[in-house]
């Protein structure tokens, strides 16, 4: 049985696309100097490495690194190309780790933002809290950008006038993403059942933002469902087909089997 397990987690770690053996990092301390270490661990406040360990006081960075399987290109492709399971478990994986160094400036801002997007994508809300509290606490992201992936959780989860909030909240933070902003506009449109208000805001996005890799077509998946929930079953078929075709798998291509 033991061995069962060992081989099922080998597995795991084959089909995310690293291992823990992969992880290294690259650490700035005391003005400047740099040491490299590889699954570095955490005890006390402090670094813990062969030849002693390093207060994290003494740490100015730490700049981490996940194989060739999860590297900052990677992640975006992945994204790009709406395979957000797959990103997430891979996140999930190198990330875990890495929590011992949440304080620590560094590079994990990048994988953390990734690692919000998809959990919110893939509906994992709760754990996509916890990861943008995380990066608020790092001081990495603009409030107005968890805010905004705060206030969609709480549409989906039905809770519309806690996210009309977040919303307001993050508009007051600062610089929002356009084409984001009006999506969530719309979902809170259709939240009150506001159709042609939403379809408007999902338009500008359509037109305005066509090569938006996030945006656009989560956009065009709610022109569909709207259009498929008055009555518009063409219209809604034929965006399911073009989404089917421009995403021959991953996260879109599974949504536009609602449109139909």
């Amino acid at each position: 049985m033991k061995t069962k397990s060992v081989l099922v987690f080998a597995g795991v770690m084959l089909f995310c696309g690293l291992s823990m053996a992969d992880m290294k990092v690259h650490i700035t301390y005391d003005r400047g100097a740099m040491i490299d270490a590889k699954n570095p661990s955490a005890r006390d406040g402090a670094l813990v490495l062969p030849q002693g360990t390093l207060s994290f006081s003494r740490i100015s960075r730490m700049d981490f690194e996940f194989g060739d399987g999860l590297t900052v290109q990677k992640c975006e492709a992945l994204f790009n190309e709406g395979s957000f399971d797959r990103l997430e478990k891979s996140l999930a994986v190198a990330l875990k780790p890495a929590s011992s160094f949440a304080r620590l400036p560094g590079n994990l801002d990048v994988y953390l933002t990734w690692q919000m997007k998809v959990q919110f994508w893939t509906g994992k809300y709760a754990e996509m809290s916890r990861t943008a509290e995380w990066l608020r606490q790092r001081n990495a992201q603009p409030s107005s950008l968890t805010g905004m992936y705060a206030a969609l959780a709480l549409i989906e989860q039905g809770r519309s006038d806690e996210a009309a909030k977040m919303f307001a909240l993050a508009e007051s933070a600062g610089t929002l993403s356009e084409p984001m902003a009006l999506f969530v506009r719309a979902r809170l449109a259709m939240a009150k059942k506001e159709y042609r208000q939403a379809l408007q805001y999902l338009a500008r996005i359509v037109v305005m933002y066509s090569q938006d890799p996030e945006w656009m077509p989560a956009a065009a998946l709610y022109e569909g469902l709207i259009c498929k929930q008055t009555g518009g079953l063409e219209a809604s078929g034929t965006i399911a087909k073009e989404l089917i075709e421009k995403y021959p798998d991953g996260y879109w291509h599974g949504r536009a089997a609602e449109l139909k």
